[in-house]
């Protein structure tokens, strides 16, 4: 017999009756019915959690879909010991930038190719008040600038958004971090 149950019989009580697994005693039940809803709690968490990550794959390869392949295979990003996968930010067929999309912290950090100055009016004007800021208001995205003596280093947005927004904000980063970058050599 292949089932791991060969005996249908439950272990008496003491000054009990041996009884079969249809002839359980009321009290006997009490403790099945916890271990049912326990399965059943933990199986609900697994289907949340597999729907998550459904949802997540499904992105994934919407944006695969929609940027083509990616310029690495998912790496270990060293610094930060994470899978990483890049995209590459472009405008008008140049590369600007660098997208790294971070699955373990869910989140997409954009990285300038040039210098890109935190004040300009590409960043100040145009990518915080039109595109991040609405951004958070409408879904709920956090974003952080990141710079260094006025420069930007990066831009975190998390939760990792979705497809359209995603493709939304690399079309406006990639054009801010151009018109910036030529602001700088100008």
């Amino acid at each position: 017999m292949n089932s791991s149950v060969t005996d249908k019989t439950v272990t008496p009580r003491p000054g009990s009756e041996a009884t079969t697994s249809s002839q359980v005693e009321p009290s006997d039940t009490d403790w099945l019915r916890s271990f049912r809803r326990l399965l059943h709690n933990e199986r609900e968490r697994d289907l949340v959690a597999a729907a998550d990550k459904e949802q997540t794959i499904k992105a994934i390869d919407e944006l695969l879909g929609t940027f083509g392949q990616p310029v690495s295979n998912p790496e270990l990003d060293a610094e930060t010991h994470q899978v990483l996968t890049e995209y590459p930010l472009m405008y008008k067929k140049d590369t600007i930038g660098t997208v790294k999309i971070d699955l373990e912290h869910r989140r997409a950090v954009f990285l300038p190719e040039k210098p890109v100055r935190e004040e300009s009016a590409p960043i100040k004007g145009f990518l915080v008040p039109r595109i991040l800021e609405p951004m958070r208001t409408k879904h709920g995205l956090d974003y952080r600038l990141d710079t260094a003596n006025g420069l930007v280093q990066s831009v975190t947005v998390a939760p990792l958004p979705q497809a359209e927004q995603l493709e939304e904000l690399m079309t406006a980063t990639a054009w801010a971090f151009a018109k910036a970058s030529e602001a700088n050599s100008q």
